[in-house]
């Protein structure tokens, strides 16, 4: 007999050779086989799914045999039905040897291809102009995943990956027994963008938030009690934290504070509000004179005169002197009266 040897290729990486089992050339009739089964001369080739022809032969490390007929593959089909591979042609009972001198039994298994995640893998761009922790989620501990320019994979461990540069990733399931790593699914993670959200969320006047507060809408009048002479303390709060604020108060009342808001990437709203004090109008006004005495009974005599403001709380209770015939009386800025001549005066 002569040895043929078959010289193993790069193919052999595909499978897996659970063992070689030397039954010392038994003969086995051609229905003593199961489906699925291939047959190189003294070698039978039981498999886990369908090989190429030349896959099986370097599969087969040596074959032996007397004639070319010993290289040529006999497969049993997964319908019973016996092929020869070369000719492609179904073989008739009468076709088949009798028997088969087996002298190996292999079984051979081809690791199977594993998809690309069909997860919802979300790639989270990182949080700060440092570009170091973004993440991709959606993940399980089944995947691993590498730089797209990496040659590394890294196993993952939960359902997120954290710690992330900017970049494309790629992530696939990882290789386990029968299977091959599956195809990989690309990620990307965006640079971080500043934010330009230069709005507030809130104000609060003395304490109390700014009644029919909008972040969009941008000035406000305010009306302050009657009376009121301090300036309002101003608090604010930012929609984003990374946001800066100036607060420029008003210096009188009534007045106007602003508030520019300064967005992380320089982007700028004022929000402008106008402080009035409220007014009470005087109702009445009653003038007497001094002792409540009506007349002035000495030639160029004074008699001072005094007005009571109504209501009390009126917001401006100056007043302004005068009479109605100053030839018979004049009065001065401070309500002193005196007489010129004799007659009568309104003050």
């Amino acid at each position: 007999m002569k040895k043929i040897t078959i010289t193993l290729t790069s193919f052999l990486f595909l499978f897996i050779i659970f063992g070689i089992l030397n039954i010392n050339a038994l003969d086995r009739k051609p229905s003593d086989f199961d489906n699925i089964t291939y047959i190189i001369g003294t070698h039978e080739f039981t498999i886990d799914m369908p090989m190429t022809t030349e896959r099986i032969m370097l599969a087969a490390k040596t074959i032996e045999g007397d004639s070319e007929k010993d290289m040529i593959i006999l497969y049993k089909n997964v319908e019973g039905e016996w092929i020869n591979t070369i000719t492609k042609k179904i073989l008739s009972p009468s076709e088949l040897p009798t028997t088969f001198n087996i002298q190996y039994t292999n079984t051979v298994s081809l690791n199977k291809a594993q998809d690309a995640p069909i997860e919802a893998l979300v790639g989270v761009a990182p949080t700060s102009t440092a570009n170091n922790d973004g993440k991709i989620t959606g993940t399980t501990v089944q995947m691993e995943y590498k730089l797209k320019t990496s040659t590394e994979w890294k196993k993952i461990l939960g359902s997120e990956i954290t710690g992330l540069s900017t970049g494309t990733y790629q992530v696939r399931y990882a290789a386990k027994t029968g299977f091959n790593a599956g195809t990989s699914k690309e990620v990307t993670i965006s640079p971080y963008v500043k934010s330009s959200d230069s709005t507030l969320n809130k104000i609060k006047i003395n304490g109390i938030e700014l009644l029919g507060f909008s972040m969009s809408t941008l000035t406000y009048d305010v009306e302050l009690e009657a009376g009121t002479i301090v300036v309002p303390t101003i608090e604010v709060e930012l929609t984003d934290i990374k946001a800066t604020t100036l607060v420029t108060n008003a210096t009188t009342l009534p007045g106007t504070t602003k508030i520019v808001v300064t967005a992380e990437n320089r982007t700028k709203t004022t929000y402008t509000i106008k402080f009035t004090v409220k007014v009470i109008i005087v109702s009445a006004i009653t003038v007497t004179g001094d002792g409540s005495a009506t007349t002035i009974e000495t030639n160029a005599g004074t008699l001072q005169m005094s007005a009571l403001v109504g209501p009390s709380n009126a917001s401006n209770k100056a007043v302004t002197w005068s009479v109605t015939n100053n030839t018979i009386a004049t009065i001065s800025t401070t309500g002193l009266l005196t007489a010129v001549t004799n007659g009568t005066v309104t003050v």
